[in-house]
């Protein structure tokens, strides 16, 4: 499921960014591959704490980071989300573009 919701357009410029950061299309690839593994070590390790627990996820994240931490947390949350969404609605707005009759109906770029 996790692995459906992440392969979408907006990831497609976080792997153009390999070369101006000096990456070889190995190197990328491989950072692409380690950040990914990474991402999801974390989220499959805090998914396992909510059974072991009994709780809810968020209630484990007030477990682990307290009442004021866990608010912090759902902060960035927000602004994380906001973040892909802008990066998902650009990527998507500029490859319609590259379609004729989209770019006759979305001339307001």
């Amino acid at each position: 499921m996790w692995w459906s919701l992440n392969v979408h357009v907006g990831v497609i410029p976080l792997g153009i960014l390999a070369p101006e950061f000096g990456l070889s299309l190995r190197q990328g690839i491989a950072a692409s591959v380690i950040g990914t593994c990474m991402g999801a070590l974390c989220t499959g390790f805090t998914g396992t704490l909510g059974p072991k627990l009994g709780l809810r996820q968020i209630a484990c994240s007030r477990y682990s980071f307290g009442f004021w931490g866990a608010k912090l947390c759902s902060v960035l949350n927000v602004v994380i989300g906001g973040g892909f969404a802008v990066v998902n609605y650009v990527s998507v707005h500029v490859i319609s573009l590259s379609i004729p009759v989209a770019h006759i109906l979305l001339r307001w770029s």
